[in-house]
């Protein structure tokens, strides 16, 4: 069954479990592979063959490391699914005020208007995405390989120092 990852339902999963951060080595008993809390209780014990205790500590290092990199790829997939909606013109832009217009002037774009000045982030035909502030005639433009690294650009520099 191919269902998609739910990160909301992951984080529920990370939050439930043994809280703190996760220690490769139990400082009481160095010799022996295991996971534990910050307050040394045993999260999981490493099993091997005793032969190889190189492997059973990267397994211990990595089962340690579990939920830093679980969090971080919940994420990247979460920043992932954003890009992409914002490429069709969908979901939240990153920053606030954006909004896709269809207007009969303005077709398939990102717009923003302040008091100061008006943003526009709209595709090029092959090269990606660009943004323009007019500003009392003043027009800069940059590209941007999507939509939502544009906003965020154009946020940043329209931002004050």
């Amino acid at each position: 069954m191919n269902t998609p990852l739910d990160t909301e339902q992951i984080r529920s999963l990370l939050v439930s479990a043994s809280p703190g951060e996760w220690l490769a080595a139990d400082p009481h008993f160095p010799d022996v592979p295991r996971v534990v809390n910050q307050w040394h209780y045993t999260i999981a014990e490493v099993a091997g063959h005793g032969w190889d205790t190189d492997t059973e500590r990267a397994n211990a290092a990595l089962i340690a490391a579990a939920p830093a990199l679980i969090l971080s790829l919940c994420d990247a997939l979460d920043e992932a699914r954003a890009t992409l909606a914002n490429e069709r013109g969908e979901g939240e832009a990153p920053g606030v005020g954006w909004g896709w217009t269809t207007t009969a002037h303005l077709t398939g774009l990102w717009f923003k208007r302040t008091k100061t000045n008006e943003s526009i982030v709209q595709r090029t035909t092959s090269r990606g995405w660009y943004w323009t502030d007019y500003d009392h005639g003043f027009s800069l433009k940059n590209i941007y390989p999507t939509a939502r690294a544009a906003m965020i650009a154009a946020d940043k520099a329209r931002s004050p120092a």
